[in-house]
């Protein structure tokens, strides 16, 4: 409401209120104050209590006096109209700004764990009916003493080598939320392109150490290592099973991953080294 109008209906008040007999004129006077500052916000309010304070019957005046009396409980200490609708505001500012801040932290958190996980993305063959997307990963080695990958070499590595926890990096299932976001924003992209089957896969390098000789210090070792790859079969994908189809094939790759692991007997996870997609054109 503009300052006009309530300037214009306070004067309209003050007009009414001049029979007010002396016990009432007080709280005539009260009311319209109230209203002056905004802390009663309709004049419809002010006027219906003033007007059964004025009442010339005894019955409609009390009952005004008892509605003047809540109303000087309920809004003489509340701030004035124009205060309340700048708090409001403020308020809606700061729930809106919260929100922002909430949705920037996550995308720049999902960005940052991206950023983190993916060292870099390669794309072969976009307008070729066999598609190859390899998103290769900034992982770490299982322990930060692993020897430097070389294959068929032998090595003097203190006994304790593997005690301790391995890198949370060689575990699948850290990585399973993050790739299934990256996974998922790449084939909504390659379904723009093309109507398609998609298989995932990852190349990752296995380790394994071989006692060669045994003496009181220290135990020699032969090192061993090699590059495995993992595939999930071909299934077709659209807009409608996307997110469906993407969590079945990270499933499967880490199925597929650990029956590996239990048929090559002897060999552990070194480092997952890249993860990749293959879209088929249909």
């Amino acid at each position: 409401m503009s300052s006009k109008i309530r300037t214009r209906n306070t004067r309209y008040l003050s007009t009414i209120s001049r029979g007010a007999t002396l016990n009432v004129k007080d709280r005539a006077v009260n009311i319209i104050n109230l209203y002056k500052e905004g802390k009663i916000s309709q004049m419809h309010t002010a006027e219906n209590i003033i007007l059964k304070l004025l009442s010339s019957d005894g019955r409609p005046q009390k009952a005004g006096i008892q509605q003047y009396n809540n109303t000087i409980v309920k809004f003489e200490q509340q701030d004035p109209l124009n205060q309340r609708l700048e708090a409001k505001r403020t308020d809606r500012i700061s729930k809106r700004e919260k929100a922002a801040s909430i949705l920037g932290k996550a995308v720049k958190s999902y960005n940052r764990r991206k950023s983190l996980l993916i060292q870099c993305t390669e794309t072969q063959n976009i307008d070729k009916p066999l598609t190859t997307v390899s998103f290769h990963l900034n992982t770490k080695s299982a322990y930060p003493q692993m020897p430097n990958p070389q294959d068929n070499f032998e090595i003097d590595i203190d006994y304790n080598f593997e005690n301790g926890e391995p890198h949370k990096d060689t575990i699948f299932e850290n990585m399973k939320n993050r790739l299934h976001l990256i996974i998922l924003r790449k084939l909504t992209t390659l379904l723009d392109i093309k109507t398609m089957k998609v298989s995932t896969g990852c190349y990752f390098k296995f380790y394994k150490f071989e006692v060669a000789s045994n003496s009181n210090e220290k135990v020699r070792y032969t090192h061993k290592q090699d590059t495995k790859i993992v595939k999930t079969k071909p299934l077709t994908v659209n807009r409608s099973n996307l997110g469906e189809i993407t969590s079945d094939m990270i499933e499967k790759l880490d199925f597929n991953m650990i029956n590996l692991k239990i048929e090559e007997s002897g060999w552990r996870i070194q480092i997952y080294e890249t993860i990749f997609i293959e879209a088929f054109t249909i």
